[in-house]
């Protein structure tokens, strides 16, 4: 499971940038086109499995495994490895103890040789892995998937409330080389 720590602090489009796209003129709107980005970008983040802007994530484990996959993309680095121990105490367990692969997708942390991992205490959630993912700034958000963004805010721009339309496959074939698929 994972549980976001820190939103994104800025979006792949600025306000200005959709409203190119849509040929808004006014500020009457910029709410709503904030919302629809946000929308957009939550949408293509689902779709790929990718944080497209820098954010950080806790993923939560029961133990640990001889390979953990990391089901979110790219990511930056591994911030901390917490688990509870026998005694149920918290415990940050020493990046000598793993390796990680973050150039691979998905993204995967290994035992490290001649290291076992600690026991944990037998529970939900036992593992906790803190991670940073994404691009970085909105300028390194591969433009495919930003023309996938501003096709998805032109729908719901132009389709607000109607649910009978479906959004343009294109948006899809746009984002589908970068999605991610998990095993």
């Amino acid at each position: 499971m994972f549980k976001i720590v820190t939103q994104p602090a800025i979006e792949p489009l600025t306000v200005t940038e959709a409203k190119l796209q849509l040929r808004v003129s006014g500020t009457s709107e910029d709410s709503l086109i904030t919302s629809f980005i946000v929308a957009a970008r939550q949408h293509a983040e689902n779709y790929m499995n990718r944080s497209l802007i820098t954010q950080t994530w806790d993923y939560y484990l029961d133990n640990f495994r001889n390979e953990m996959v990391i089901q979110k993309s790219p990511v930056a680095s591994i911030t901390s490895i917490k688990y509870q121990d026998e005694d149920n105490a918290e415990q940050t367990l020493a990046s000598t103890y793993y390796d990680t692969d973050l150039v691979s997708e998905p993204a995967r942390v290994t035992l490290a040789y001649g290291k076992d991992w600690p026991y944990t205490y037998d529970k939900t959630n036992a593992v906790v892995m803190r991670l940073v993912t994404g691009y970085g700034l909105a300028v390194s958000v591969p433009s495919q998937i930003k023309q996938g963004m501003y096709l998805y805010i032109t729908y719901l721009y132009e389709h607000r409330g109607d649910e009978s339309i479906r959004p343009p496959r294109a948006i899809y074939d746009l984002w589908n080389s970068y999605r991610v698929q998990y095993l």
